[in-house]
């Protein structure tokens, strides 16, 4: 059963054919998730929202939420959508995860939430007469849909409820998150809600595109090349016009490197000053610099990606894909030699 678009809109072709409306109780996860679907599911049932989500912490965010809900549906004029949020018991998430804490999102610990979540919303919608029971979560990228649906589909049997096979990131349920997200300026988090995956996300390293030279690159550059490795010239006029990567989290910058075209062919990039941090190191940092690089190039039209690599760190590139060409060159009497990645 992993056609899961194609078993959802046959279950919505058969409301249709029978001219009815059942009863939809829609676990909520946030509402920015509930603006993937929830103009289309208005189309055939009677809804009403359940905020079942004791994994979210701390309080004040599970209020936030919460409130969220309300605004979106003021927003689409929905007056008709419900809202039921059981009490909030953050123990009850902390329970089912005891000696899960180390997981990584979308692990086992993830799974016995999902499950915590999807049990209590079949037990509401037992004791409430409803006709259908689904969830929110599926809109997520991070979100297993197959999983989502395989528990759905356990409890829909043990409770006589059917459970509305979905995955809601498809035909552009996720898009249409952000972009709904934007337009009615809805809260979006950066953590699905518990205190394990906020950890993670505050360590998760991003990489940020800059047409500057940002104050943050500027450091680490001279942290390594000029403090470290004892280069003089550092700075250029090509700064000015490159595109800048910068790595962080929410703690910390860790590397950057710089990318530019070739002033006589811009087909053909020039990567460069890519510089990790001492501390930093070992984490695979670089690779993910020099591969969002890659991938910038590729989606610029950019045909070839070359780059002045300083001797020692030619295995580094040729892991990545990257290839020499030419002869060993001195930059301020460091060796360096040119190599390329098609």
């Amino acid at each position: 059963m992993d056609n899961f678009v194609k078993e959802y809109e046959q279950q919505l072709n058969n409301i249709r054919s029978l001219g009815i409306r059942p009863r939809l109780l829609l676990h909520t996860c946030c509402a920015p998730c509930l603006s993937g679907m929830i103009e289309e599911l208005h189309s055939y049932f009677d809804i009403t929202l359940y905020f079942s989500n004791p994994n979210i912490s701390p309080g004040d965010e599970y209020e936030y939420r919460l409130s969220e809900l309300s605004k979106l549906l003021d927003m689409l004029g929905f007056d008709d959508v419900k809202i039921a949020s059981p009490k909030y018991m953050p123990e009850a998430f902390f329970d089912i995860a005891k000696g899960l804490e180390e997981e990584k999102e979308g692990g086992k610990r993830c799974e016995k939430c999902y499950r915590l979540r999807l049990e209590d919303s079949f037990l509401y919608a037992k004791e409430n007469n409803f006709d259908f029971v689904t969830t929110t979560l599926s809109v997520s990228p991070y979100k297993n849909a197959g999983l989502l649906n395989e528990i759905g589909i356990l409890l829909e049997r043990e409770y006589g409820i059917k459970y509305l096979i979905s995955d809601f990131k498809k035909n552009n349920g996720y898009k249409r998150s952000c972009e709904n997200s934007k337009k009615f300026g809805l809260y979006r988090q950066d953590y699905c809600g518990c205190i394990y995956s906020k950890l993670e996300a505050d360590n998760r390293i991003r990489i940020k595109e800059y047409d500057y030279l940002p104050e943050e690159a500027k450091k680490i550059r001279e942290e390594v090349f000029i403090k470290e490795q004892g280069f003089l010239s550092e700075y250029d006029d090509i700064d000015n016009r490159a595109i800048h990567l910068l790595a962080f989290n929410k703690k910390e910058h860790f590397g950057t490197l710089r990318l530019f075209t070739k002033e006589d062919d811009d087909k053909t990039y020039i990567l460069g000053r890519l510089a990790v941090k001492k501390d930093a190191r070992g984490k695979k940092i670089g690779s993910m610099l020099v591969n969002y690089a890659v991938k910038y190039v590729k989606n610029k039209g950019g045909k070839k990606l070359i780059l002045h690599s300083q001797l020692h760190a030619t295995e580094f590139y040729k892991k990545l894909g990257f290839m020499e060409f030419g002869e060993i060159e001195y930059e301020e009497e460091c060796p360096h030699i040119w190599m390329e990645k098609h």
